[in-house]
């Protein structure tokens, strides 16, 4: 009964520090499909890929900037990662193949149809990518997918995975081989995507 009671004070507790006011400093990293700068309070704090500690409020966001492109914004409140946690089963991403995973991309306005406005995902906790829209560009769904797909499972991709890779190999319509390898030449997730992406689109590296 007594560790029960102990448990029970610290989730009140946890519950009360997310809910709190007070900032909190943490280390925050965003990346996204073109060169952009960043913004967090309406100080410029860097560029994409940008990975630096900031403060985190309950209405913390990070403003990104780009000549040409849209105004894109993305939440930053201290809180749990929510949609990291929902969205984290990729065993079940890969029986979908694809149908669902586009929307692990969370739309910075009211257009819900992804079609112009910019796009954001946490694929793992305080990391985000952000897919970035000039003014006449539309939304390339499967392209969302790809990266979707990429982003959550960049780890397992880059080991080889069979599974993983075939799954991606299938999405992005491209060579198994050419997805691990290029798996294996990129450091980070955001890189590995961003890569894969250009490929799949036929454009040059």
């Amino acid at each position: 009964m007594k560790n029960k009671f102990i448990l029970s004070s610290c989730l009140i507790l946890n519950a009360c520090a997310v809910l709190d006011g007070v900032p909190e400093t943490q280390t925050v990293c965003i990346d996204s499909n073109i060169t952009a700068f960043v913004y967090v309070n309406n100080k410029k704090v860097g560029q994409t890929p940008f990975c630096g500690k900031i403060e985190r409020g309950l209405n913390t966001t990070a403003v990104l900037k780009a000549n040409g492109y849209k105004t894109t914004e993305v939440p930053l409140k201290k809180g749990v990662h929510r949609q990291w946690m929902a969205t984290s089963n990729t065993e079940g991403m890969l029986m979908q193949t694809g149908v669902n995973i586009v929307s692990l991309f969370i739309p910075t306005g009211m257009d819900m149809t992804y079609t112009s406005q910019g796009r954001w995902i946490e694929y793992l906790p305080d990391s985000y990518y952000v897919e970035m829209y000039s003014p006449y560009r539309r939304a390339d769904l499967n392209d969302l997918k790809v990266k979707a797909f990429a982003l959550k499972n960049y780890y397992p991709l880059k080991s080889g995975d069979a599974e993983y890779v075939k799954a991606l190999s299938v999405l992005a319509r491209l060579p198994e081989t050419t997805v691990f390898e290029t798996a294996k030449a990129n450091d980070t997730a955001a890189e590995f995507t961003n890569s894969l992406s250009r490929q799949a689109k036929g454009e040059k590296q």
